[in-house]
This record gives C-alpha cells, sequence and structure tokens, in this order.
C-alpha cells in the first residue's frame, strides 16, 4: 500500500506512515481506544496518500499478553468514486448557486458604488462632507466589499476541486453556518422569484468536535437541505439545531413541508429511489448523505408524517481537542526594507499603502523581472510577491531570490488552496487574497520571526 518493502517497514511504528494532510493527533487520541474503525491516509513512498480502511482491535493472548490487531484494506478505488459522485452532485449545484451568489453581490455593491460616487462628485465640487458622514459611508463600502469578498471565497471554496484529505477535527455548528451563508442567496433568490418565504432557525447549542472531512460533512448536510426546501413548494420554516448528547455531537433539520408516507421513510435511503424523478431528482443524495455519515461512525435518521413536515438527525462520536486561540494582539516589526512586488497597479498601491504606515520601507517593482533588477542593487529583508504575473510568475521570482541569496519570500495569491507545497518550496508564508493588514503583518511575522518585538 505505501510501496516500500516489508523489511523496510519492520520495526517502525505504522502510524509514522499516517499523511499529514488529516488531523494525526486527533486519529492517534481516537485509535488508542480498545476497539476503532475508520478511514485514514497513509503516505506512499512517492509523497501521495492513500485512503486505508483500518479495524483495529485488541486481543489477550492465551498467556495474558495484551496485542493489537490491525487490518488494513485499501479503499482507493472506492474513494474515487465517492469523489466523482461528490464532484457531480457539485457540478449540478453550482448553476443554480452561482446565480444567488451573483445577486447577493449585486446587493452588497450597491451601497458601495452609490457611496463612491457621491463622495467623489461632492469631493470635485469642493464641498464640505460631514466627519460622522464620512465615517458611515467608509464602513458601509469596507462591510460591503467585506461581505462580497466572503461569498465569492465561499463559492470557490465549494466549486475547486478537493485535495484528498484525512479527518480531522470537526465542528458541526462551523459546517452548518458556512453552508447556509453559500446557499442562503440561492434559496431567497428562488423564493423571492416564486413569491413565498423561507424562514431559517438555527439554534446552536454548545457541541463537542467529531472527527470526518468537514467538505464531506457539509455534502451530506446540503443533500438534506435541498430535500427539505423541495418539500415546502409554497414556503415554510426549515429548524437546524446543533447539539451535543450524551458522547455525540447531533444536528438535526426539520421543516414543515408535505412529510413522508410510512413506505417512502423505508426507501429514503435506497440508491436511486426519489419521489422528484419529473424535477430531475437522481435519488442518490439521501444515500450519499448515509454514507458519509456511517464513515465517520456516525448514525442517521428520519421521522416524518404526512402534512406535518420531516426531520433528519445526524449523530456523530465526539472527540476532545483543544481549541487553538487566535492571537489576542498583531505582531509589532522592527522596521524592515520590503520589496512588493505585483503587476496590478491598484493592488500594488494598497499594499505599498499598508506596509509605509506599519513602519516599514517598502520598493516596489511591477513585474518580476523588474523584482530582481532591484533585489540586484537594493538592501532587502523580506520579499512579497503576487503569484500570476505576465513574464515571470511568483513562484519562480521565488526560486530565483533564494538562488541570490538567503531572503524570505512571502507569496500572495488567489489560489492557496491549490498550491502544492512541492511548488511552493522557495516561498516562505502564502497569503491568500484578498489580503488585510492584520494577515499581512501576520505573514511578515511568519516570514522574519526575529524581527518580531517583544511583546
Amino acid at each position: 500500500m505505501v510501496g516500500a518493502s516489508g523489511e523496510a517497514l519492520r520495526g517502525r511504528r505504522w502510524t509514522e506512515l499516517l499523511a499529514t494532510s488529516q488531523d494525526v493527533a486527533a486519529l492517534t487520541s481516537q485509535m488508542r481506544r480498545a476497539s476503532w474503525q475508520g478511514e485514514i491516509l497513509l503516505i506512499t513512498r512517492g509523497g501521495d496518500p492513500r485512503p486505508v480502511l483500518v479495524s483495529l482491535s485488541t486481543a489477550t493472548a492465551p498467556d495474558g499478553e495484551v496485542q493489537r490487531i490491525g487490518v488494513f484494506r485499501d479503499v482507493s478505488q472506492e474513494h474515487e468514486l465517492r469523489f466523482r459522485l461528490i464532484r457531480e452532485q457539485k457540478f449540478r449545484t453550482l448553476g443554480s448557486l452561482a446565480a444567488g451568489v451573483a445577486h447577493n453581490i449585486n446587493n452588497r455593491l450597491t451601497p458601495v458604488l452609490g457611496w463612491t460616487e457621491m463622495l467623489l462628485e461632492r469631493l470635485a465640487a469642493d464641498e464640505a462632507i460631514d466627519r460622522d458622514e464620512l465615517t458611515h459611508a467608509l464602513r458601509v463600502i469596507n462591510q460591503g466589499a467585506s461581505d462580497s469578498v466572503e461569498t465569492v471565497r465561499r463559492l470557490q471554496e465549494y466549486s475547486r476541486p478537493a485535495r484528498v484529505r484525512g479527518p480531522e477535527g470537526v465542528q458541526l455548528r462551523d459546517v452548518l453556518e458556512q453552508l447556509l451563508a453559500l446557499t442562503r442567496p440561492q434559496w431567497d433568490n428562488e423564493a423571492a422569484r416564486r413569491g413565498i418565504r423561507y424562514e431559517i432557525d438555527l439554534k446552536a447549542e454548545p457541541a463537542p468536535l467529531i472527527l470526518a472531512v468537514a467538505s464531506e460533512v457539509r455534502e451530506a448536510l446540503l443533500n438534506i437541505l435541498e430535500n427539505a426546501l423541495a418539500a415546502m413548494p409554497s414556503g415554510g420554516r426549515l429548524t437546524l439545531h446543533v447539539r451535543g448528547e450524551d458522547d455525540a455531537a447531533v444536528v438535526s433539520i426539520t421543516d414543515t413541508g408535505r412529510g413522508m408516507s410510512p413506505e417512502v421513510q423505508r426507501l429514503a435511503f435506497e440508491p436511486f429511489f426519489t419521489t422528484r424523478a419529473s424535477e430531475g431528482g437522481s435519488g442518490l443524495g439521501l444515500s450519499l448523505a448515509q454514507e458519509i455519515v456511517h464513515r465517520y461512525r456516525g448514525a442517521i435518521s428520519v421521522t416524518s408524517r404526512e402534512g406535518a413536515g420531516t426531520t433528519f438527525t445526524l449523530s456523530f462520536p465526539a472527540i476532545t481537542a483543544e481549541a487553538a486561540r487566535p492571537p489576542a494582539f498583531l505582531p509589532s516589526l522592527e522596521p524592515l526594507r520590503i520589496l512588493a512586488v505585483e503587476d496590478e497597479p491598484e493592488v500594488l498601491d494598497v499594499i505599498r499603502a499598508m506596509l509605509a504606515a506599519t513602519g516599514h520601507t517598502v520598493i516596489s517593482a511591477a513585474s518580476g523581472r523588474e523584482a530582481l533588477e532591484l533585489f540586484e542593487r537594493e538592501p532587502v529583508d523580506v520579499v512579497i510577491t503576487d503569484l500570476g504575473m505576465p513574464g515571470m510568475t511568483g513562484l519562480t521570482l521565488a526560486e530565483e531570490v533564494k538562488r541570490r541569496r538567503e531572503v524570505p519570500v512571502v507569496l500572495l495569491t488567489g489560489w492557496a488552496d491549490e498550491l502544492d507545497a512541492a511548488h511552493a518550496r522557495h516561498v516562505d508564508v502564502l497569503l491568500a487574497k484578498p489580503v488585510t493588514r492584520e494577515r499581512l503583518v501576520g505573514g511578515l511575522a511568519k516570514a522574519v520571526p526575529d524581527r518580531v518585538r517583544p511583546s
């Protein structure tokens, strides 16, 4: 499975072969139980992750010695088929999601354009602008732009092909909130077009972490949400309740739709069974949701009454993990000489302004070749560069910089999640666009930790 001989592996701890694209600490903690079964990723000799189903159990020999038995099964083919099924479902939903997102962004940008046009006209006419009015306008503009960025980011995250990932600590509330934020514009659009109304009620109580792949849990929940909305053609209320129960994290999704007969409930999770064939239903959504839940040792159930709505309940075993704490303060850096490289003048201008405002000296270049010429003759503490530039990409520039002298490189890109570590080996810090001043300063602190002032 990992492409190595038995002799090469003998005497090694098998957990050393766990791929790092999963929560190794949480996995090993769960696997210490007397028995455990789940999908994991092993790292092959070539560096690629391989999906494997592991069954661990404990046995006591006649002489009293306790032994661990592990059964490993390669599930690469099943994993690939599942990936294709999820990808096809994504393609089916992307069109309607994109339409909702476009409408949402247009709404967010309307006050942005309105305020900027009005302020520019008043400035051109030398008209005085009240400080409170200006503050309000700038806050509206900032909020509208930030909301639009988040909307696009969520759609990008959903649509891009997922890398092979293993299970990690997941908070059900976070997955559900992200899913609602992504799909709500689509529902609102559809409801407005048909003259109906959907009411969404999210109840989030404290719930433990679960061990799963977040994108797959999101896909399971999306299938259930789509069924719930389809069951309410005249509108209605959707109630989502996240909570902790005993040693489990539970989410229930309740609609006030037409409900199911006992016969439909019995067949609901059967592959290809659908009551919406005329509407393009494939009959795979709920069976896929069940398969995902079961893979992470969870349970899924449905209760329904015709004319009185339906409730789906998903339950996952809890894990314990310490939550990561965000830094309380922005790091303070000693003044640096920074070479900023960006082919878009407006983006370069704002990066230069953000860095200068925090006390740094900025040398700017509009291309990789110009940056290299400046790098040859100017003392530079760190290089910040865009990825996609004509002539020479940011990755090539990073390689050329490192070849000349060892200076940290921070790469800015809109494709951060799609870059492999092997391709970005000459990059010290990767920051996803659009970048805020806080994230830019935080990235610099990671690139040059020895220049961070003590707090």
